[in-house]
């Protein structure tokens, strides 16, 4: 697996402003991202420039002899490449890259990202970022590919639910159904309490 991401750099952005929209998901420092990309002068970002995001940093690389969890539970899970490790005992793993659809299909599509998921294996959508936003267009894509079978090797689709548009609880029924029918299961997570952005309602 790649040790980086990428962040397309948007209107308003400073490093700042960056690293906390990606300390939603993951630690990052203003110095690691500038560290990351020694070409780029942080005042002078452009709308459109590609970042480098490194997944280097503490508890971001799954370790190659992780422990077991513990003590054992009837569901007992992590997010690829967000834990520290992998562990072999894991009931169930997510693998969450956090942007659009066709993004995180292509990317759950590499040996590598499976070959580190145990149990019940999970492909997430969402994330906490305008990157993952669920939009009516991206649901209907993620449901298009469910049902055309672009997701393989997962035992189920997980929707990360924590900036959505407002309405869309149409959509989301729709695309839990279609899954579910492709032999799918559906793993719903959402932010703390609740998505923060859209106020949508899924049930």
């Amino acid at each position: 697996m790649s040790n980086k991401l990428t962040y397309i750099v948007a209107s308003g952005d400073t490093y700042t402003s960056i690293v906390n929209k990606i300390n939603q998901s993951t630690p990052l420092t203003v110095s690691q991202l500038a560290d990351a990309n020694p070409s780029i002068q942080a005042n002078q970002l452009q709308i459109g420039q590609a970042l480098d995001i490194p997944l280097s940093t503490d508890g971001l690389i799954p370790d190659d002899n992780p422990a077991p969890l513990t003590p054992a539970a009837e569901f007992m899970g992590y997010w690829y490449p967000y834990s520290a490790s992998c562990p072999k005992n894991a009931t169930l793993s997510v693998a969450l890259y956090g942007w659009g659809p066709q993004k995180v299909i292509e990317w759950g599509k590499q040996a590598d990202v499976q070959s580190h998921l145990n149990g019940e294996k999970y492909l997430s959508f969402g994330g906490g970022s305008e990157s993952g936003k669920f939009t009516e267009q991206a649901l209907n894509e993620i449901t298009t590919a469910i049902t055309q079978g672009q997701i393989k090797g997962y035992d189920g689709i997980a929707y990360d639910v924590e900036v959505a548009d407002a309405n869309l609880g149409a959509q989301f029924a729709n695309s839990f159904e279609a899954a579910k029918a492709c032999g799918f299961k559906v793993l719903v997570t959402i932010s703390h309490s609740a998505p923060y952005q859209g106020g949508i309602t899924l049930c």
